[in-house]
């Protein structure tokens, strides 16, 4: 026997998953979105803007670089994208570990007098961290903290596109579910 509490708990959470994306679309087309655009009116090329303002029967965007704005009809938009930037955070974890790791493999006492400015320092490392399982483990953390932080400043822009229909403003969407006992 399927109980009643159960059945409505799992039907309002399914609600609420298909909602929840729905809407959040909708919201992201706001005033200063930054979007990229095909719509015929513009002969299919696409057009990188900031969205001024969503109607229910046009777009009004501002293109980059060009100081008029532009108006276009919902019926003429091919598609839509948001734009949105990633950053390189856990690429730089990675290489930063690794040149970590590489330096405190490398890191020993210089054996001769006339060393190098890098020998020196990785006379140095060794001279302070003998030990190689501590000099791997705060070397590699040091490469991993570091790394990080530079790929957080190094962003690519992304574009993630939208479904045109749910963009509308006045739109509805519905959702039916049937069980059968």
């Amino acid at each position: 026997m399927v109980r009643p509490f159960l059945l409505l708990s799992c039907l309002l959470s399914c609600l609420s998953l298909v909602g929840v994306p729905l809407a959040a679309q909708q919201a992201q087309l706001q005033a200063g979105a930054r979007v990229r655009v095909r719509s015929q009116a513009l002969g299919n090329r696409p057009v990188i803007a900031t969205v001024i303002a969503s109607e229910s029967d046009t777009l009004v965007l501002k293109p980059d670089n060009e100081a008029a704005g532009l108006i276009l009809p919902w019926d003429s938009v091919g598609t839509i994208e948001i734009g949105g930037w990633r950053t390189h955070a856990l690429e730089g974890a990675v290489v930063g570990v690794l040149g970590g790791l590489l330096v405190a493999a490398v890191a020993s006492p210089c054996d001769y007098d006339d060393c190098t400015l890098e020998e020196d320092l990785l006379e140095l490392t060794y001279n302070v961290m003998p030990d190689p399982g501590i000099r791997f483990g705060v070397l590699g953390f040091l490469g991993l903290v570091g790394g990080a932080l530079l790929g957080s400043e190094v962003r690519t822009e992304t574009w993630r596109p939208l479904v045109r229909a749910n963009l509308l403003a006045g739109g509805s969407t519905a959702v039916g579910l049937s069980f059968s006992f």
